[in-house]
Parts: structure tokens; C-alpha cells; sequence
């Protein structure tokens, strides 16, 4: 991994290089916060022992919830997730139909509307990853899984539908899965007791938004930083004096510590 400075008089231009073979855990993904959001999704796209960190923490951080709520609970909302996202199917079609054949997803006019199916195919992911581990299948398992290399087994086989449904799209499934635990992160945060993580408590907060069934904002507080989420949805939320704020590059590079070398993933 290589991120090379250049200097010329007082304004300083960064070039990044990442390999993303190197960044396989949450924490390598925290270090490299300072990065602009389009590097980032770079890093995190078919991502997949990334993605499994990102899961293995939130996993960890909810333990709690999970224990006291149980498998039977978390089937039940994976079911809900699967039936959600049948219901995007319309959007989906249309989507996959009109999509563009140049940029970045971020880039496009209907970004946010093919997030919108994205984050229901993520929401399946993160489910059943958490009912998997709650069943007990094993690391190795879980791995063949999310790769979606189990021709014959019904839940690798339905990450690899996932992945490519996602792709038609124009979008990456390990990408929407980090994003959409990042938004996780806000809806469910693990300092609060599990009686205030339900239900109840984030329907309020999201009612204070938009409307209780609508997902909160990316707002750039996941602990790798902005993301080209954060971007699209600061147009949506921020004002223009908040955009700049939270996309210019100036800002984003600002708490790098030219001392350290962030546990070898800058130098």
C-alpha cells in the first residue's frame, strides 16, 4: 500500500494508492478515515473479508440484542427484509433497465433511488450473516457463504443472486453492506442499553427526519469517516455550508498525522 505526498510552495496535493488486498478489517478501514470518500469505495467494493469484519463487529457490538432476542427473532426479520426487498422489484427492473453506462454510481442523477434497492439487499446480508453466526456456522462457512461460492446451498446461493442483482445495478453488494452497517451504527447505537436500541426509540428519531419507516442519513459518523454516501445525502439534508464541510478534501485530510504511519497502511 502506498500513498504518496507532494509538496509545491504552501498548497499540498495528495496522490492515494491503496491496494485493497491490504485493507481486510474494520480497523484498517478506521485508519484510512482521512481518505476522500470515492478511495473509499474503492477499497471497500468485492471487499469480502472487509465486509466480514465490518459484520463481525456490529455482530459483537449487539451481542446483547442478539442474545436476548434469539435466532427465532432474527429469522422473523430476515423474512421481513426478503419480503421488503420483493416489494422493490418494479424500481428494480426499471433501475436495471435505465442504467447508465458511464461514472461512478454516486455520480448519477438516480444515485439515491438505486440505493434505495441496494441498502434492502444489504439489510438481507447483515440478517442472515447474524442468524448464521446465532446457528453457530463457522468461520470458513460463513466465508464460502458471503463469497457465494455454495452452488447448492440455498443461503450462498442467495448472496450470489444478491451480488449480481446489485451489480446490474451498477452498484456493489460489499460496499452497500459496510454502508448500510455504518447507518446501523446510528440506529442502533451499542452504548445504549438494549430496552432503547428498539424499535420505538428509532422511530422517533426518524420521524424527527423524514418519516418513521425511512432510513437516517449517512452522516459521516461511522468510524471510517465520510463515505460517497454522506456526499449524495448531505444534498439531500445539509446545507450548502454543511456540504463543504463534510466533502471537501481539505477537511477530510486535516487530521493526518504526517508522524505516524496508521499501523502500516500509510507511509
Amino acid at each position: 500500500m502506498w500513498l504518496f505526498a507532494r509538496y509545491s510552495g504552501l498548497l499540498m496535493e495528495r496522490e492515494v494508492q491503496v491496494c485493497p488486498e491490504l485493507v481486510k478489517n474494520w480497523q484498517d478501514l478506521t485508519r484510512l478515515a482521512f481518505l476522500p470518500p470515492g478511495e473509499k469505495s474503492r477499497l471497500m467494493q468485492s471487499n469480502v473479508p472487509l465486509m466480514m469484519s465490518v459484520l463481525d463487529w456490529w455482530e459483537e457490538l449487539q451481542a446483547d440484542s442478539r442474545e436476548e432476542n434469539g435466532s427465532d427473532e432474527l429469522k422473523q426479520l430476515l423474512s421481513n427484509e426478503l419480503r421488503e426487498l420483493k416489494e422493490e422489484g418494479k424500481r428494480e427492473s426499471r433501475l436495471v433497465e435505465s442504467k447508465p453506462s458511464k461514472g461512478k454510481w454516486w455520480e448519477w442523477d438516480d444515485a439515491l433511488e438505486r440505493w434505495k434497492v441496494v441498502s434492502e439487499m444489504a439489510d438481507v446480508v447483515i440478517l442472515l450473516y447474524a442468524w448464521l453466526k446465532l446457528e453457530g456456522v463457522g468461520d470458513e462457512e460463513l466465508k464460502r457463504i458471503m463469497e457465494g461460492q455454495r452452488d447448492k446451498d440455498k443461503d450462498g446461493e442467495l448472496v450470489k443472486n444478491l451480488r449480481e442483482r446489485a451489480k446490474a445495478l451498477g452498484m456493489d453488494l460489499e460496499e452497500a453492506v459496510i454502508l448500510k452497517t455504518g447507518i446501523n451504527l446510528q440506529h442502533r447505537p451499542p452504548s445504549l442499553e438494549v430496552l432503547w436500541r428498539e424499535n420505538g426509540f428509532m422511530k422517533r428519531m426518524r420521524s424527527n427526519i423524514g418519516d418513521e419507516t425511512s432510513q437516517m442519513p449517512d452522516l459521516g459518523q461511522a468510524p471510517w469517516g465520510p463515505t460517497v454516501l454522506t456526499m449524495l445525502q448531505a444534498k439531500e439534508y445539509a446545507s450548502s455550508e454543511a456540504l463543504n464541510l463534510v466533502v471537501a478534501p481539505d477537511a477530510l485530510f486535516s487530521s493526518l498525522d504526517p508522524n505516524k504511519n496508521y499501523g502500516g497502511l500509510y507511509r
